[in-house]
């Protein structure tokens, strides 16, 4: 028990985003699209507060979501192209 319980220790802020995004939901406190927009803000700072993100690992993100979105919309582009 004594191993499991500290296991947990680096795993507590997702525990507590997890929780306070599902409590805002089930409260009627916001929206599903604002809660979204509040847990992308909040992990940014959870990792920068706890040092995991650093500026090199922040743009390979920003560069991966971006090529994903271009792939997204060249998809749906071509779909609309074709007619389907």
């Amino acid at each position: 028990l004594k191993e499991r319980m500290d296991s947990l220790v680096g795993v507590w802020p997702v525990i507590l985003l997890m929780t306070l995004l599902l409590v805002g939901i089930y409260s009627g406190a916001a929206t599903v699209t604002e809660i979204g927009a509040l847990g992308a803000a909040s992990a940014l700072l959870v990792s920068l507060v706890l040092g995991r993100l650093t500026i090199p690992s922040f743009m390979t993100a920003l560069t991966r979501a971006t090529r994903n979105s271009a792939m997204i919309l060249t998809i749906i582009g071509g779909a609309s192209v074709f007619g389907i």
